[in-house]
């Protein structure tokens, strides 16, 4: 038995897992709000009182946090926390044996997820099919809009899928028509450094809708204006949710811009590792509005890119549904680590 969770800036899931034939089921699923915590520790020891005593012993476990792992301890961006696996090791020690404890990146504990869902045929939905006869044996990419943008490349060594995570969302946005210029001068006395971040991840969507309403470029109705000024109220959703029934003419055409930019940093992240095995698009909004990826908006972000648009043309591209998917990546390595799973593909 495995401790695995993803750790999300606004989620945490946690699960028991199982490992039988080289599949992983989860055991006492638990999901929790990351902001009513000070600690990752806080939230483990939480859902290890609340399960109550085991009747296995946990081997190993295992933890997709959102940030890049360096000695053991992550430095998170999206999230007021400062994981370190060895303390979280000594804080579990006082409530439950949990083996060793590893801190993986959460876009790593995604893509080992991925191919799980490929071995099982479950948890994928195809946006494009692909155009030739390489299959899942080439590179891959994968970008998860979320609280941030989460990045990693899959990289095919001949074997076996090598995961190399990326803080790629972090890097330089650059716009590609005078629209996206103006976006940009609008950005930049607001953040200084404009990321991809601040344009394709889960929060840039109110951030497009702002950008829009504020240069005149729509107009933002008076019930809608009320309804987003509503205490407590996140935006971005509310918006996306406009979007998809096409009720509101700013909501559209701000989902439409943030498609094309997911679409644009998925396909700079495809060119950069040759992802020709397929691109993969996650985070936690994917699942809610899966259907909106299959507009052109997505595909002209995604393909515009020059003398190489053909190539990422072909590429095959899939959007992960399964919500569980890093929990299930995690569980994986922790798995592995421990000699009961090997290889990756």
């Amino acid at each position: 038995m495995f401790f695995a969770g993803d750790i999300g800036g606004t989620k945490v899931n946690l699960a028991l897992c199982e490992v039988h034939d080289g599949r992983i089921t989860t055991q006492f699923l638990r999901r929790y709000s990351s902001a009513q915590f000070g600690s990752l520790s806080d939230v483990l020891v939480r859902y290890v009182k609340e399960i109550g005593p085991l009747s296995g012993k946990i081997e190993g476990t295992c933890f997709g946090v959102p940030g890049p792992v360096l000695n053991g301890r992550c430095h998170t961006v999206n999230l007021p926390w400062t994981p370190d696996s060895a303390e979280i090791a000594r804080d579990l020690a006082q409530v439950v044996e949990a083996g060793p404890v590893q801190l993986i990146n959460d876009l790593e504990a995604t893509a080992y997820g991925i191919g799980l869902l490929q071995k099982s045929g479950q948890g994928l939905s195809i946006l494009r099919a692909a155009t030739g006869a390489i299959g899942h044996r080439a590179n891959q990419a994968l970008l998860a809009p979320g609280t941030g943008l989460g990045e990693a490349m899959l990289l095919w060594d001949g074997i076996r899928h090598v995961i190399s995570p990326s803080e790629g969302g972090h890097a330089d946005f650059g716009p590609q028509d005078e629209e996206q210029i103006e976006l940009l001068r609008w950005l930049w006395p607001r953040h200084k450094h404009v990321s991809w971040e601040h344009v394709a991840s889960g929060p840039a969507l109110h951030r497009l809708y702002r950008f829009l309403k504020e240069t005149g470029r729509e107009t933002e109705p008076a019930e809608l204006a009320e309804a987003l000024a509503q205490p407590g109220v996140d935006a971005s959703p509310v918006i996306a949710a406009m979007a998809i029934r096409g009720q509101y003419p700013i909501c559209v055409r701000a989902f439409d811009l943030w498609l094309f930019f997911v679409g644009a940093e998925a396909g700079n992240l495809a060119l950069k590792s040759l992802s020709l095995g397929g691109i993969f698009i996650g985070g936690g909004i994917i699942p809610n509005v899966l259907e909106l990826f299959r507009r052109p908006a997505f595909f002209a972000g995604l393909d515009s890119k020059g003398r190489m648009s053909s190539v990422v043309a072909g590429m095959p591209v899939y959007g992960i549904v399964d919500p569980l998917t890093a929990l299930y990546g995690a569980a994986f390595s922790a798995a592995h680590s421990h000699g009961v799973l090997h290889g990756f593909r």
